[in-house]
C-alpha cells in the first residue's frame, strides 16, 4: 500500500489553486438528483472493424499482466459494443433506486446496477447506496461506448479491472463543499481482480473536485483501491466472455494475493467564442501485485509493479468532433521459485521488448440530435502482435 498515500495527498494540493472558481458539480450527480422523480436513459453503440486484435488461439492477453473479468480484444467485422438501459428514481424524501441492464461486446444481457440509496439532509449531503453497483472511484470506470469518444474499452481498465469493475457492495459519499466529493466503497469481491470469501473482497476511497467558470470546466481526482484474491482463476476461460476462444493450457492457473492500486485523474474543457470546444482528460495509475501464481503441480511468488496512463484530447465544433487517445502500460514482474520461469511463460507474465500501448483517432459526426456516426483509426500494440484497423460505427443515446 506504499504507493497509495502519496497520490492521495497530492490531489488536494493540485486542486487548491482553483478552489475559488464556482463548482458546476458532477454531471452524473446532477442528473440523479434532478426534479424528475423517474428518469430513463438508454444507448447503443455498434462498430464494423477492418481487422482483429484477437489471437488465432486462446485468450486475448496483454503480456506481463494477469487478466480476467470482461477484458477482451476487439474482433473483425461487425460488433455490438454496448446496449444499455439506465433507470433512476428519486423520492422527495431522498430515497433513490438505480437499475441498469445491458449487453457489452455482444454478450448476454446482464444486470449492471441494482441498488437502493438514501441521501441525508445536511450541509455535506451524505449518501449511502447499497446493492450491485459500478464502482465510482474513477469516472472512467462508468463510461459506455455510446457516451465516449472511442468505441473500445479503455486499455488500462481492461488490463487491471476486467474492463470495468461492477460488484455487490456499499458506497458512502458526501459533498463537503467548494466543489469536492469524497467517497468510500466496500465490495463483496465478486469481480476481477478480487474474489469473494473470507480471504477476498475489495475496498476503495476517492476524492474528486469540479470547478470552472463560464467558458472553462475543470476537474481533478485521486483514488486508491485494495483488492484481495484467493484461488482466483481467469474466468474468461469458463464464462463465455473470452471473445477469442478458451485457453485449455491456462485453465488450471490460480492466483492468491493482493492487488493494490491508486490513480490521479484530470479533466479540462475550454469553450471558445468561435464555437469550438477543446477538451483534455487523463489518468495515471500505479498498481502493485503481491501473491502466489500456481497450477496443479507448481507455484511461484509474484511481485509486480505496474505503471499505466491514458490521455485523451478532443476538439468539437457544431456537429463534429475529432479526438486523439493514447494509453501505455509498463509492467515489471519478479517471480521467485524453481518453477518461476515456466509459470511466467504459462501465465503470460513475460513482458514484451517494448511496453504495450494503444493509439487511436476518432472522428464523430452527429447526424441528428441523438444519433451519431463514428470513424476510427487504431494502432493496437497491446498484445504480442500489432494490429492496425479502421472502424466505422453508429451510436445513439437519449433520455426517454
Amino acid at each position: 500500500m506504499r504507493l497509495l498515500l502519496p497520490l492521495l495527498f497530492l490531489t488536494p494540493s493540485l486542486c487548491a489553486g482553483h478552489s475559488s472558481l464556482p463548482p458546476p458539480g458532477s454531471p452524473e450527480r446532477d442528473s440523479l438528483f434532478s426534479d424528475e422523480s423517474l428518469s430513463i436513459y438508454t444507448g447503443i453503440s455498434t462498430t464494423y472493424r477492418s481487422d482483429t486484435a484477437l489471437p488465432e488461439e486462446g485468450l486475448w492477453q496483454i503480456p506481463g499482466v494477469l487478466m480476467g473479468g470482461d477484458a477482451h480484444g476487439v474482433d473483425q467485422r461487425f460488433a455490438l459494443d454496448d446496449a444499455s438501459v439506465h433507470l433512476r428514481w428519486l423520492s422527495e424524501e431522498g430515497v433513490r433506486v438505480l437499475l441498469d441492464a445491458g449487453s457489452h461486446h455482444g454478450d448476454a444481457v446482464d444486470l449492471e446496477q441494482a441498488a437502493i440509496g438514501y441521501r441525508f439532509s445536511g450541509s455535506w449531503q451524505p449518501e449511502v447506496t447499497m446493492g450491485r453497483l459500478k464502482a465510482a472511484f474513477s469516472e472512467e470506470n462508468r463510461t459506455h461506448s455510446f457516451s465516449r469518444s472511442f468505441s473500445e474499452t479503455n486499455p488500462v481498465y481492461s488490463a487491471f479491472y476486467g474492463g470495468h469493475f461492477v460488484d455487490e457492495g456499499l458506497r458512502l459519499e458526501a459533498s463537503p463543499g467548494a466543489g469536492f466529493t469524497i467517497g468510500a466503497e466496500t465490495w463483496r469481491g465478486g469481480a476481477f481482480p478480487a474474489t469473494p470469501g473470507e480471504n477476498g473482497g475489495a475496498h476503495d476511497i476517492y476524492v474528486r473536485w469540479h470547478g470552472g467558470s463560464q467558458n472553462l470546466s475543470l476537474g481533478a481526482g485521486a483514488w486508491a483501491m485494495a483488492a484481495r484474491a484467493s484461488d482466483r482463476a481467469d474466468d474468461r476461460n469458463d464464462s463465455g466472455h473470452s471473445h477469442g476462444g478458451v485457453d485449455t493450457e491456462t485453465q488450471d492457473l490460480r492466483f492468491d494475493g493482493d492487488q493494490d492500486s491508486a490513480g490521479l485523474t484530470l479533466q479540462l474543457t475550454r469553450h471558445f467564442a468561435s464555437g469550438f470546444d477543446w477538451s483534455l482528460s487523463g489518468e495515471m495509475v500505479a498498481v502493485e501485485v503481491d501473491g502466489i501464481v500456481r497450477d496443479t503441480t507448481r507455484a511461484a511468488e509474484l511481485t509486480g509493479d505496474y505503471q499505466a496512463f491514458w490521455i485523451r484530447t478532443g476538439l468539437a465544433w457544431q456537429r463534429q468532433s475529432l479526438s486523439l487517445q493514447y494509453a501505455r502500460i509498463t509492467p515489471d514482474n519478479h517471480l521467485a521459485g524453481p518453477a518461476a520461469e515456466a509459470l511466467a511463460i504459462k501465465a503470460g507474465l513475460m513482458a514484451k521488448d517494448s511496453d504495450p500501448d494503444w493509439l487511436g483517432i476518432s472522428y464523430q459526426y452527429k447526424l441528428v440530435d441523438n444519433l451519431g456516426l463514428r470513424l476510427e483509426w487504431t494502432r493496437n500494440r497491446l498484445a504480442d502482435e500489432r494490429s492496425d484497423y479502421l472502424g466505422l460505427g453508429l451510436y445513439w443515446s437519449r433520455f426517454l
